[in-house]
């Protein structure tokens, strides 16, 4: 996934079903402003404790609207999702 997002220096990037927060750590490693949401509450309260304090992961299920503006990204990443 980090050599398809290429170069994510200061992209604004969401990551849909981010789990416990792996990949947006890696994406924020390599400078990216990285917003991530997963249905599971508990997971997303995973990627809180890997991301530190000021990461905002959000519980949020794609079968609805996402509560985030038009245009708020740059970039969507989606690995390993399975639509329901």
């Amino acid at each position: 996934m980090l050599r398809l997002a290429a170069d994510v220096r200061g992209r604004r990037i969401l990551e849909a079903e981010c789990g416990s927060g792996p990949l947006s750590a890696a994406l924020r490693a390599n400078e990216a402003v990285v917003t991530g949401f997963d249905v599971s509450a508990a997971m997303v309260e995973l990627a809180r404790q890997r991301l530190g304090e000021d990461a905002d992961p959000h519980v949020a299920d794609l079968n609805a609207p996402l509560p985030f503006a038009d245009a708020e990204f740059d970039d969507v990443v989606a690995s390993l999702v399975l639509p329901t």
